[in-house]
């Protein structure tokens, strides 16, 4: 729920310029592998991506080229064996938001929707099973 409302200010900011772009595929502290879209940036040391559930990458693809200046809005929470961090919140392109921080806030709140419905399935599983007990 943290992931709601952010405020950019709150943020860590940094412009620089594209250096790579693309997809690949993040990987998680188990060693989980989910594919993302990455940017690396000249003054960035590592690639800071977006995951989406639903959507493709091509917008993203699209809207930025290697060469452009970029102003991102990011959390720096970059662990070391993992490939990518994936707290991009927003991506600016001179005066186009290309990513919103709306996307990542509502990407965030798919992961709480499937948690509380996670809760709900072991509750009522939890309920058919003691209630069949003598």
């Amino acid at each position: 729920m943290s992931q709601q409302n952010i405020k950019l200010e709150q943020t860590l900011e940094l412009t620089g310029v594209v250096t790579d772009k693309g997809i690949d595929y993040h990987l998680s502290s188990k060693r989980k592998k989910t594919k993302c879209f990455f940017i690396k940036l000249d003054n960035l040391d590592h690639k800071i991506g977006v995951k989406r559930l639903f959507d493709g990458y091509d917008n993203l693809i699209n809207s930025l080229k290697i060469g452009d200046t970029v102003t991102i809005n990011y959390y720096d929470r970059y662990v070391p064996y993992e490939n990518i961090n994936l707290d991009l919140i927003q991506i600016q392109k001179e005066k186009v938001i290309v990513f919103k921080k709306e996307e990542y806030e509502e990407g965030q709140m798919v992961f709480v929707y499937i948690g509380i419905f996670g809760l709900i399935v072991n509750f009522f599983l939890i309920y058919k099973v003691m209630k069949r007990k003598p």
